[in-house]
C-alpha cells in the first residue's frame, strides 16, 4: 500500500511539473477542467485521495494521457482474495438451493 501511495504521488508531481513547464497556472488548469484552483492544488499535493477520472481529466488538460495497468500482487493477498470469493460463492450457491 505504501508503494502504491508513493507511486501516485510521483505521478501527480510529474503532472504538476508538466503544468509548470507548460507555463500554466493552477487557476488556468482549473478553469479548463471546470473546477477550482484549490481542487487543482489538492490534486497536485498528492495528499488527497483523488478519483481516477479526475487524474485523467487533469492529465488531458495538460495534453497527457494516464494509462492504468494491473500488476500481480503478493501471493498472500491473492490467497485472501480467493478465499473470500470462494466463501461468497459457497454462500450464494447455498442460498439458491434454499429457494
Amino acid at each position: 500500500m505504501v508503494e502504491a501511495a508513493l507511486e501516485r504521488r510521483r505521478l501527480l508531481r510529474e503532472l504538476a511539473a508538466d503544468r509548470v513547464d507548460l507555463g500554466l497556472s493552477q487557476t488556468a488548469v482549473a478553469a479548463e477542467m471546470g473546477t477550482s484552483q484549490s481542487a487543482v492544488a489538492r490534486i497536485e499535493s498528492g495528499n488527497a485521495d483523488v478519483r481516477m477520472s479526475t487524474v485523467e481529466r487533469y492529465a488531458a488538460t495538460l495534453g497527457r494521457k494516464v494509462e492504468w495497468r494491473i500488476a500481480a500482487g503478493s501471493p498472500r493477498r491473492a490467497g485472501v482474495a480467493r478465499r473470500r470469493v470462494s466463501a461468497t460463492s459457497s454462500k450464494t450457491v447455498a442460498a439458491r438451493k434454499k429457494r
